[in-house]
């Protein structure tokens, strides 16, 4: 049934009549029909829904209708106005939640704000599991919350994903807003070149004789760039995560260099100290040792440490090490095989005149 442009109260009354109820998959759709078809439409909604004489159950639907004009012109203040004036005439209808996410979704979008749209979009959802209208709230208001900088969790994402395609398959595939709200989700589970196809598919889906189309397609690109940006920012967040775990790396080496400074340093000290009190031949074993260790510990320190940059030198190093090692702690073994005694040196000899 089709309203005249100038349609008269008693005219819309004979099509609500004439449509199904808030449980049927296509009420939504009828009651954007007729916003669109008529020219003096506001005033006709409010002469019905005001007058409570008529039937409560076609006062809600031009109610309705006035709701879907004024969201659909932006008019949010005028909106919040009647859902907080009409609330206990239409409270009792399960679109009524809807009505109350949208409520929250037009005011400043804080995430206490969305936090309350999306609880209420659950619930409509819970009334009206059926319904793609229904089904779209509540994943573009997830969409939303988490974009806004709210803690969204993976389950509450997987979930929108699964109500959109539920939505998508409810309409055959022929709503192109449903997919563009898809691709922001997808966005969000970080699937960025699913998500890039999909607002590219709502683009050429959107029809191009809507009333809506400019602004649709607005939105469609507005979104398009807000994935690329999002993308971008991620990339950027994980070479940072990686620069500062490399930082870190490079933080827990210079403490362990500085640490084995120490020892190292402690140890040659002590092993100076020690050499003096020595005869010559121990002292001299305990320098080549000394040397040894020095030289292996700084070789096999570089190995570690550089490890992308292993020259024939350092390992040349190494095995110096560990040959003065070797001569050190087999100096006595390699004196008597060569048949070699060390002369002892008198200390503090005296002369006598």
């Amino acid at each position: 049934m089709k309203v005249s442009k100038n349609v008269k109260v008693d005219e819309l009354i004979r099509y609500y009549k004439s449509i199904p109820g808030e449980e049927d998959i296509s009420f939504p759709y009828k009651i954007r029909e007729i916003s669109r078809q008529t020219n003096n439409a506001q005033s006709v909604f409010e002469a019905i829904y005001s007058d409570k004489s008529i039937d409560i159950e076609v006062r809600f639907k031009a109610f309705y209708s006035h709701l879907v004009m004024l969201w659909r012109q932006k008019e949010f203040f005028h909106y919040r106005n009647l859902v907080d004036k009409f609330n206990s005439d239409f409270r009792q209808y399960k679109l009524f939640n809807t009505f109350l996410a949208q409520y929250y979704q037009s005011k400043v979008r804080t995430k206490s704000n969305l936090n309350l749209a999306v609880e209420y979009a659950q619930k409509a959802v819970e009334d009206l599991p059926s319904s793609p209208n229904v089904l779209h709230l509540f994943v573009e208001l997830v969409a939303d919350f988490s974009e806004s900088g709210g803690e969204a969790q993976q389950q509450l994402l997987l979930r929108a994903e699964r109500e959109i395609d539920k939505a998508i398959a409810i309409n055959n595939g022929k709503y192109a807003k449903y997919y563009s709200t898809k691709s922001r989700i997808l966005a969000l589970l970080m699937r960025f070149a699913d998500a890039k196809n999909l607002i590219q598919l709502a683009i050429e889906l959107e029809p191009a004789n809507s009333p809506d189309y400019a602004i649709r397609i607005g939105e469609y690109q507005g979104i398009k760039t807000n994935i690329s940006y999002f993308e971008y920012s991620k990339k950027m967040e994980e070479k940072q995560g990686e620069a500062l775990k490399s930082l870190e790396e490079v933080r827990n080496k210079i403490i362990e260099l500085l640490g084995l400074l120490s020892a190292i340093i402690a140890f040659i000290i002590s092993s100076v100290q020690i050499s003096k009190d020595l005869e010559f031949e121990n002292a001299a074993k305990l320098l080549i040792i000394l040397g040894g260790v020095c030289i292996t510990v700084f070789s096999t320190f570089s190995l570690t440490f550089f490890r992308s940059r292993v020259t024939r030198n350092q390992i040349f190093a190494i095995l110096l090490g560990f040959i003065l090692i070797f001569l050190g702690v087999s100096f006595d073994s390699i004196s008597t095989y060569l048949g070699v005694t060390q002369k002892p040196i008198i200390k503090n000899r005296t002369i006598k005149r």
